[in-house]
């Protein structure tokens, strides 16, 4: 990461179902983040 750089969100989407929830979020530089989760209560790694 430079120094000086905004890396403020501008704009987040989240996706909710029965197999996960998924994010996606859009930073003032241009760089998008995206990443899923699985339901609440259900491990992040099976067995």
């Amino acid at each position: 990461m430079n120094h000086g750089q905004d890396h403020e969100v501008v704009a987040r989407w989240e996706g909710h179902s029965d197999i996960g929830h998924h994010y996606e979020e859009l930073r003032a530089d241009g760089t998008l983040d995206s990443w899923t989760e699985p339901p609440i209560g259900e491990p992040q790694l099976p067995g």
